[in-house]
């Protein structure tokens, strides 16, 4: 049994910067915020550290954080910073010097070896007796992160920097998305029970939407139900810097032979040297501080330099509201695609909620220009959605600390109410496992097949049962025909039942206590798409799931009569919890009592660097398609081969 820890700590890794929120029992109280970070020269506190990590040359560590701007440290080091998204093997970036999976990594898990000191640091000196405490840290994962085998090698990492690593005492959880944590924070911001609003988590890498409807509102009692699943994009502010600097690296090589330093040096040191563009970025779009202009020193021109065709008057250059005004709506046009791609297939599939909320979190999400827009754009009757027409846009109260909050109040709410903030999610990837099905010349002639002497049945190799299918962006009904079936669509999974597979495997006598083995698969594609085989493009291998049966089996071929020789057959049932990201496993014995949870299954997960080893393969009956399943009948039977 899990005891209830007496620390919760959530933390928000972000891209230009990490966040990190906790609170602590038996009262309570409203999540605290660290702010005294080491190296903060920027006026003694700050609610979030700057996601920056410093190497010498031989790769040792020199800083980090705020520690990497107020060292002086010289030309010989090397700054990691804005490679959040280069830890997802699916991101993909044109530039020729994008780093690999693997440098990412290293940089994240150095950057969380210091950040877990400093944090534990912070509680030691804040709460006392704290080296006696149970303390459970929470992490966020972006939406775009989908693969539960990259959020396990991701968990791996967390380890690896040495959080839960210091007793028994300390665990560590990944626990929600960005936007589902955002989505708790804003949700006990005196919402009310039928209230429908739409989060819109905009960060420094990524933006996330997600539709909810509050079902329960009272005092440490919030219930959400998701209305749509929760769709993620690369849009944020580092997205805005990338191009600023793009722009004035544009300007300045026209006058190379004028500069001390090379453009792109120069240009990086004009936007994070100094707070002006920063101060800028933050402030377009408030009327009280509306400047004409962005004035920006350029390092090493003398002063009193001139150059009006590249606009640099008196060695500054000069860059109009306009042009970042257009920078800005570059990221703001595809932000609006999303949420009008979410409002879009809310219409379809439910008609009659109306949103009566636009809740903007994150770093971006603070913009006074971004509210500015969104507000033309959706609110006051101007927009073009009929499920919107009242909509009113707000703000979190503490945009950039929204995830590191929700994180904790949703912990805390568990272990106050006993009662969780989600209930159900959307599944945000189809799954399946490999089996060998019964052969049948109408769907698999020509496919490799094996004989097993104890049935004398025939069985195709390497088919795909998909037990879990998610809803697609384009999808328009609840049901759609498979194979002269109707399978549902767009269910929502339970968050604490998630759903169950019944096997049903043979066995020889004697071997009663080997592990079975199966493998699972993963699809992104839209359910009419999904590969019903391996040898079919668009399943990827996601894990090898490993655990020891229950012992009720039943003898088969005992008797003098059968031809086959004697088995045994064990009937259990494999539950699949649905993460934000991830997959847990337990089985259970025919009469439902728990046999192995998910701490003592072996889950191989395959990594980005290596894949699995190949494990058993399931058997199912029949020739139906791989992801219908009958009315009330959301798991198939399957036989496991023990060879």
């Amino acid at each position: 049994m899990v005891s209830t820890p007496d620390v919760i700590v959530g933390i928000d890794f972000g891209m230009t910067s990490t966040g990190v929120a906790y609170s602590a029992g038996p009262e309570w109280m409203r999540p605290e915020t660290i702010q005294n970070w080491p190296g903060n020269l920027r006026g003694g506190i700050a609610d979030k550290v700057d996601s920056k990590i410093a190497y010498d040359p031989n790769g040792d560590i020199v800083s980090w954080g705020f520690m990497v701007d107020s060292c002086r440290v010289g030309d010989n080091v090397r700054v990691e910073e804005l490679f959040k998204l280069y830890l997802d093997p699916d991101f993909k970036d044109p530039y020729e010097g994008a780093p690999s999976v693997q440098e990412a990594q290293r940089w994240f898990t150095d950057y969380l070896s210091r950040l877990h000191q400093a944090v534990e640091r912070h509680l030691r000196d804040t709460i006392p007796r704290y080296d006696s405490k149970r303390v459970e840290f929470r992490f966020s994962v972006p939406t775009t992160w989908k693969n539960p085998a990259m959020i396990a090698e991701t968990k791996q990492l967390i380890h690896k920097a040495g959080f839960g690593r210091r007793s028994a005492r300390e665990t560590v959880e990944v626990s929600l998305t960005e936007a589902e944590a955002a989505a708790v924070y804003a949700s006990k911001q005196q919402y009310s029970s039928g209230d429908v609003f739409l989060v819109c988590d905009a960060g420094g890498g990524t933006s996330d939407v997600n539709i909810l409807k509050v079902l329960a509102s009272g005092i440490g009692e919030t219930e959400l139900e998701p209305l749509s699943w929760v769709e993620g994009r690369a849009i944020g502010s580092t997205l805005i810097d990338y191009r600023m600097e793009k722009l004035i690296i544009e300007r300045l090589e026209p006058i190379r032979e004028h500069l001390v330093l090379k453009p792109e040096t120069a240009a990086y040191r004009m936007l994070r040297e100094n707070s002006r563009f920063e101060s800028f970025k933050c402030n377009l779009g408030d009327e009280a501080m509306d400047l004409p202009s962005l004035r920006l020193p350029i390092p090493g021109l003398p002063y009193g330099t001139n150059f009006e065709f590249v606009g640099v008057e008196d060695s500054q250059m000069i860059i109009m509201k306009e042009e970042v005004q257009a920078i800005f709506d570059d990221q703001v046009e595809k932000l609006t695609n999303l949420i009008d791609e979410q409002l879009t297939h809310l219409q379809t599939t439910k008609p009659t909620e109306q949103v009566a909320y636009m809740v903007l979190s994150g770093g971006l999400g603070s913009s006074p220009y971004l509210q500015k827009r969104l507000t033309a754009r959706y609110q006051g009757g101007t927009t073009q959605f009929p499920n919107a027409k009242d909509l009113q846009i707000l703000r979190v109260p503490k945009p950039q600390l929204a995830v590191c909050h929700g994180l904790v109040l949703d912990r805390v709410q568990q272990i106050k109410a006993n009662r969780s903030v989600y209930k159900e999610r959307y599944c945000r990837n189809s799954y399946g496992v490999v089996v060998r099905r019964e052969y049948d010349p109408k769907c698999h002639l020509g496919q490799p097949v094996i004989i097993d002497p104890r049935d004398n049945k025939i069985w195709v190799e390497k088919q795909i049962d998909w037990f879990v299918v998610k809803v697609g962006p384009d999808e328009t009904s609840t049901k759609i025909k498979r194979g002269g079936l109707r399978v549902e669509q767009g269910q929502k999974v339970s968050v604490q039942n998630g759903v169950k597979q019944r096997y049903s495997m043979k066995i020889q006598p004697g071997s009663e206590r080997l592990p079975w083995q199966s493998q699972i698969v993963m699809s992104s594609l839209p359910p009419d798409q999904l590969p019903s085989s391996l040898n079919d493009p668009g399943a990827q291998p996601v894990c090898k799931v490993e655990s020891q049966l229950p012992q009720d089996m039943k003898r088969k071929n005992r008797h003098w009569y059968n031809v086959g020789p004697e088995y045994l057959r064990a009937e259990f049932e494999m539950q699949v919890l649905i993460g934000p990201a991830d997959l847990k496993f337990q089985t259970l014995s025919r009469d439902g009592v728990m046999s192995r949870d998910h701490e003592s299954i072996d889950v191989e997960w395959v990594s980005s660097t290596k894949e699995a080893s190949q494990p058993f393969i399931a058997e199912l009956e029949g020739c139906d398609s791989p992801h219908v399943a009958r009315k009330g009948q959301r798991w198939s039977q399957l036989k496991l081969v023990n060879r």
